[in-house]
């Protein structure tokens, strides 16, 4: 299980975030990937798609509004909820470079952790989201996260790509008042929403709507390995606040992904040398 070091994380005394609701935008697209009779909701129009990132999205046809970002960029929905260090809540849109925001919850006490980097954003692209559906114990209502498919999400004590969770089998961590308790899946569908975000904590978690999530997307989820490569980013904000808008994808993030898919290229061509070795 992931732990974080105690200098990246800020414990407050324990108090209940109020259940208030972020008005959503509206959806524009729904697939249901479990229930074939759910129907397609709106008009797609056509769209173009976007050959995203591991941790930024760009467009690849500028004559176009609105683009279209591919589910492999991490990012979650805008009005996303996060609770602020002051107990208020607010929508990711609103988050600042040094606001803390909560990333867990250890012994009934809320821990929180400085945002330190904006990683990207982007408030009109059309994104499409894993929506991760559960009834919450305490009072019986359907709640949900949307995050695209190849972000980390922490479920059954591990964290795993969205697009791996599973009604019924996986369990969430849900917050609920200031413990972190365990809640099955009750549904998993795709939905279309205008734009995205996605930020980096000092402690590589977020409670996104109430969920235990990674900051990390798209490479395998070992949650301790991406947060250690990530330590010289987070050593140099400390000195020098960041002022990265995530318009563009930061240097240092550029480097470390370039050289993730040239690792991914040099693995794929040897397994595909041993397997015609062993096919011959």
């Amino acid at each position: 299980m992931y732990t974080v070091k105690e200098s990246d994380i800020t414990k407050y005394p324990e108090f209940s975030p109020c259940d208030e609701k972020i008005p959503a935008v509206p959806v524009t697209n729904v697939k249901n990937n479990r229930d074939p009779t759910v129907l397609l909701l709106g008009e797609t129009g056509e769209k173009k798609n976007t050959q995203g990132n591991w941790l930024v999205g760009f467009e690849e046809n500028i004559d176009q509004k609105v683009s279209y970002q591919k589910a492999a960029d991490n990012c979650f929905k805008p009005s996303t909820k996060v609770i602020l260090n002051v107990g208020e809540i607010v929508p990711m849109s609103s988050i600042k470079v040094g606001d803390k925001v909560c990333v867990g919850s250890k012994h009934g006490v809320l821990e929180f952790s400085e945002v330190y980097l904006i990683v990207h954003c982007n408030p009109e692209a059309e994104t499409e989201y894993q929506k991760i559906e559960f009834t919450m114990p305490t009072t019986g209502l359907t709640e949900s996260i949307l995050l695209t498919p190849d972000h980390h999400i922490f479920i059954n004590n591990y964290f795993d790509y969205a697009k791996n969770v599973q009604p019924y089998s996986a369990k969430l961590h849900v917050l609920s008042g200031a413990r972190m308790i365990p809640v099955r899946v009750a549904n998993v569908s795709t939905e279309t929403h205008k734009g995205y975000i996605s930020i980096l904590t000092r402690a590589g978690t977020i409670v996104a709507d109430n969920i235990l999530c990674s900051c990390y997307a798209a490479c395998v989820p070992y949650q301790d390995a991406i947060h250690t490569v990530l330590s010289p980013l987070r050593f140099m904000t400390w000195f020098k606040k960041s002022t990265h808008t995530g318009k563009g994808i930061h240097p240092y993030l550029e480097f470390l992904y370039n050289r993730y898919k040239d690792v991914n290229r040099v693995y794929n061509s040897f397994e595909n040398a041993k397997s015609r070795m062993l096919n011959f």
